[in-house]
């Protein structure tokens, strides 16, 4: 029962990641870059595009270029968001082209349907005979979110 609910669980965190994240994952990752240059600048006191590399105060070599790539190469939020858009990139390219249908009218960029408007464009495509029944539906949303797991925990 334990290990019933800790899948469902994880399905809905899942599902929920995809639903905040998916069409804005680039914005995102891109937020988090600035976030990370603002405040390399206000802890060293950069100005931009004035010095990218010099001498610091305490006369260690400073390269504002090498150490904002390390940042972003190390900061947790980024790595996470990356994990996630890989994942999916993978998820996309070993999908079924009935799942790869399903997920992009879930999360897809002009559609956001929810799961019963996804069944009935199913059930009335070229595989309805797969989607008889609104569980079948469910049953495919389990797989990918299954799989999209196994990518991103792996």
């Amino acid at each position: 029962m334990v290990k019933k609910n800790l899948t469902k669980a994880r399905r809905d965190y899942l599902e929920f990641e995809l639903d905040d994240k998916y069409l804005k994952i680039d914005r995102l990752i891109g937020q988090r870059r600035h976030e990370l240059e603002r405040l390399y600048e206000v802890k060293h006191l950069t100005i931009p595009g004035i010095d990218d590399t010099g001498a610091s105060g305490s006369g260690t070599f400073v390269n504002r270029s090498e150490n904002l790539a390390v940042a972003y190469a190390s900061d947790p939020m980024i790595l996470r968001l990356e994990n996630l858009q890989n994942s999916i990139s993978q998820l996309l390219e070993n999908l079924e082209p009935d799942d790869k249908k399903i997920f992009y009218l879930r999360w897809g960029e002009h559609t956001g349907y929810d799961w019963i408007q996804v069944w009935h464009i199913m059930e009335n495509g070229e595989t309805g005979y797969l989607y008889r029944h609104s569980k079948q539906i469910y049953r495919r949303r389990e797989v990918i979110l299954d799989t999209l797991a196994n990518l991103l925990f792996m």
